[in-house]
């Protein structure tokens, strides 16, 4: 991977962008495989009931 920093007009974006399809698709298996539970929807909501 090549970074270049460019002068523009434009809106700033994140740089990990790019990443989230490959990023999401893992960290989802592993809450199933340390939850037992498979994530159906984002953004994951990890909050403790009971």
């Amino acid at each position: 991977m090549v970074v270049e920093l460019v002068d523009s007009q434009e809106t700033p974006m994140g740089m990990g962008e790019r990443l989230q399809g490959v990023i999401q698709p893992a960290v989802l298996n592993a809450l199933y495989r340390a939850t037992g539970t498979r994530v159906r929807r984002l953004p994951v909501d990890l909050t403790v009931h009971g």
